[in-house]
């Protein structure tokens, strides 16, 4: 990844390094909303995380595959529901009004590093790519390979900026990723320097 920061350098562009200490917490605020809505949704609610546009038929086929189906789902998204459906009992709304209360907290701290930079770029996931457990692996180790990939991207998902991850290298013949985060409205933005960086580094032009 720090090489393909490096390669953007190459193409011109200026390359820094900045802070945003709330990424670290981000997966947590994440992790406590995910189990909420997923609860909320399976209880036969509609989830509420982002302004979404809700498909009634869709719902009602859901609805339908969620009534008959729901005991061949995998054991760790019983564990997930079983969670949120605990928390529920126990706190209510609580949980969910707490995240989204630091959901803007949350944007503002990218907003403030984009108005130092036009990107940010940083790995897609924080670990190189792991082996999938069989079905006979503990659920504790299922479960954590079923979510650590996402403390990177999963932030966005709670303040909606644009991201894309691109693959930038390898390891042991597996790929790598990079992912690259822009202002509000700005898709545009990342999606250019994606595909500039796919077709001069990734696929560079003959001589």
């Amino acid at each position: 990844v720090e090489r393909a920061a490096r390669a953007f350098a190459g193409l011109g562009a200026s390359v820094t390094e900045v802070s945003v200490p709330a990424h670290g917490q981000a997966p947590q605020l994440w992790n406590l909303l995910a189990v909420a809505e997923g609860a909320e949704l399976f209880a036969g609610g509609r989830g509420g995380c982002l302004a979404s546009y809700y498909r009634d038929d869709l719902l009602a086929a859901y609805d339908e595959a969620r009534r008959l189906g729901a005991a061949e789902l995998p054991d760790v998204v019983k564990a997930m529901l079983l969670i949120g459906l605990s928390m529920r009992d126990a706190l209510g709304d609580r949980p969910r009004a707490a995240v989204l209360a630091q959901r803007p907290v949350l944007r503002q701290a990218y907003d403030r590093a984009l108005g130092e930079v036009d990107l940010l770029l940083l790995p897609t996931t924080p670990q190189r790519a792991t082996e999938i457990p069989d079905a006979e692996a503990p659920l504790p180790l299922r479960f954590l390979r079923s979510v650590e990939m996402v403390a990177n991207t999963c932030p966005f998902n709670l303040t909606g900026h644009p991201a894309l991850s691109l693959p930038c290298g390898l390891a042991g013949g597996l790929p790598i990723g990079m992912m690259l985060v822009g202002r509000h409205g700005e898709d545009a933005a990342v999606l250019g320097a994606g595909h500039h960086y796919q077709a001069e580094v990734l696929s560079p032009p003959s001589p």
